[in-house]
């Protein structure tokens, strides 16, 4: 599974957490309601590293799932205990997310999703382009992507890649780029 945490985040994951990337990164736990298959699809952490985890699994589980016809072998009156529930009845009263969530820690993911065979990594959203990768972008003419990014970073990119330009270039040429830059940057908005 290829993805990222922006991608999850716009895809509407969810988690134990309100931050989606502390629920990934901290506990190894989403999910994601998939109305068109009626189920839960989980992302579960499946390697620590670093103080987090670095590697991860994925499963499905229906949303009709009977969790003590599933895993009979559980000891749930432990289970309930650990959670902070007095009864089974309250425990399973959770929404099935949070049932899970309490089964992956008291087990371990592998008890309850099986192995995993094919882990993956979910990137945190990558880094921002270096100055000299943006002024690239103008050398070799993807004036879009350049202004793209520079948009997308904001003021304290643009002050960086203006004292790159004018540190750079002969001081007539710096100016020279960075009024051309700015001239398209407003055309590219409509502002001409």
């Amino acid at each position: 599974m290829k993805t990222s945490l922006e991608e999850l985040q716009k895809n509407g994951w969810e988690g134990i957490d309100v931050s989606l990337d502390i629920s990934l990164y901290e506990y190894g736990l989403i999910w994601k309601f998939e109305e068109d298959e009626s189920n839960y699809h989980f992302i579960y952490g499946i390697e620590y590293g670093d103080g987090e985890f670095i590697k991860f699994g994925h499963g499905w589980i229906d949303q009709y799932i009977n969790p003590m016809a599933e895993w009979n072998w559980i000891e749930w009156d432990n289970v309930c205990a650990s959670s902070g529930y007095s009864t089974k009845e309250e425990f399973l009263n959770q929404k099935l997310p949070l049932i899970i969530s309490d089964l992956v820690n008291h087990y371990g993911y592998m008890e309850i999703f099986g192995e995993e065979y094919h882990p993956f990594e979910i990137p945190i959203d990558p880094p921002p382009p270096t100055v000299q990768e943006i002024d690239e972008m103008r050398i070799n003419g993807n004036i879009s992507d350049m202004i793209n990014a520079i948009k997308e970073y904001g003021y304290k990119f643009w002050f960086e890649y203006s004292t790159y330009i004018r540190n750079t270039y002969q001081p007539g040429m710096g100016f020279d780029i960075l009024s051309s830059v700015i001239i398209l940057y407003h055309q590219k908005d409509g502002d001409d």
